[in-house]
């Protein structure tokens, strides 16, 4: 009884161990950023900005199961530019319905398999996140999040 009782304990052990190891290396790295939009009105200049917050999953490299991964989570609120009388113009990212033309003209600027809000970062400092091994993925990332200061993207990438 008492050798049972010790190989029970030491497969739980074994299992214990294990889903540890798969589960240290599934990681979320969070990329924060501040989207500020201009807007000509006539003559004038018009701006608002909003903090964006993109969670990306980096899974490690032993993981078939789950496939590419291209979902990003985003946390913060529609950039909002007061136009007075006219009202209020929100920029949502919500994936934009394009033609044909309007995609090669976005993958020549900029090629990414997130939705907008999700490759905005990666354009903006032009540092490529896909088409690397997850291992890849965690250090793009790590070098996008000591980029700083403004940047210009083209409004086709939005």
């Amino acid at each position: 009884m008492k050798g049972c009782l010790v190989a029970v304990g030491i497969l739980v052990g074994i299992v214990v161990l294990v889903v540890v190891f798969v589960l240290s290396g599934f990681q979320h790295i969070h990329v924060r950023y501040r989207v500020t939009v201009e807007v000509q009105d006539g003559e004038q200049i018009r701006m608002g900005s909003s903090i964006i917050d993109a969670s990306y999953d980096i899974e490690p490299d032993y993981v078939t199961w789950s496939g590419p991964n291209t979902y990003v989570r985003v946390e913060g609120y529609a950039p909002t530019v007061d136009l007075g009388e006219k009202g209020l113009l929100f920029l949502t990212f919500q994936d934009a319905e394009r033609t044909v033309d309007e995609m090669t003209e976005r993958n020549e600027q900029w090629r990414c398999v997130f939705g907008d809000i999700g490759c905005l970062p990666s354009a903006a400092y032009r540092t490529p996140i896909i088409n690397r091994p997850f291992s890849e993925r965690k250090t793009t990332l790590e070098q996008l999040l000591r980029q700083s200061g403004p940047r210009e993207v083209p409004f086709i990438v939005l």
